[in-house]
Parts: structure tokens; C-alpha cells; sequence
């Protein structure tokens, strides 16, 4: 489901994430982590590829999205590892973005790793 939504509009009326939709949204996105940084909560992953033009496709298909949504992660490149972080800078927390968001990059990977034409 999150998959198929698209990032909102921050509103001043921001509510935070109750526990219920906090599970909700993170059954769907199992295999990511939910960090601590500095008192704010992050959904964190590290992908694993196997060659560096998985890691560039990666990186550029999820910048594309980033763009297009205009919601953008931390990203982290070592070898054929990237480290992906989402959270809302604007709130200081998580907010549904960062769970569709989490939701289209693990699309994003599958992708690159079924079509692979190096595996």
C-alpha cells in the first residue's frame, strides 16, 4: 500500500505518528531499522549490490524519486553498499513520507537486483 502513495504536503497542524499507524506502516517495511539520531527518530537500510553500476543506478533512480516526490534521504556510498536514511528535517521526525518513501526504495532495489544483467 504505501508503495502506491505519494509524499504530502507538510502541514502546520502536523500530528505525530500514533503507535497504531507506526506499526501499521512499519509491518510494510520490515527490513528497515528504526534509528535514534540525536533525539530524532530515522528509518535507516543498507543495500547490498552486486557491482558498482547496481550502486549508480541505485542511487540515480532514488534521486530521481527523491526529486519527483521532493523528499530527499541521506545516502551513503562504501563499495558496493548504500546506506539510506529517511526522517522529515522540517519536524525533527518521522512522518508517512518517510514510510513511502522507505516503501519505493526497497522497490527501487528489487528492481535493479531482478534485472541485473551482470548476476
Amino acid at each position: 500500500m504505501l508503495e502506491q502513495l505519494h509524499c504530502q504536503a507538510i502541514q502546520n497542524d502536523y500530528e505525530r505518528i500514533d503507535e497504531a499507524k507506526l506499526e501499521s506502516y512499519s509491518n510494510e517495511i520490515p527490513s528497515w531499522d528504526s534509528v535514534d539520531i540525536g533525539g530524532v527518530p530515522h528509518l535507516q537500510k543498507t543495500f547490498a549490490f552486486n557491482h558498482e553500476h547496481e550502486v549508480m543506478m541505485f542511487t540515480r533512480q532514488l534521486m530521481d524519486l527523491a526529486d519527483l516526490e521532493k523528499h530527499h534521504p541521506e545516502i551513503l556510498c562504501q563499495g558496493n553498499q548504500v546506506k539510506v536514511m529517511w526522517w522529515t528535517r522540517d519536524l525533527a521526525d518521522l512522518h508517512i513520507n518517510d514510510f513511502i518513501m522507505a516503501a519505493k526504495t526497497d522497490t527501487i532495489s528489487t528492481k535493479i537486483l531482478e534485472y541485473s544483467y551482470l548476476q
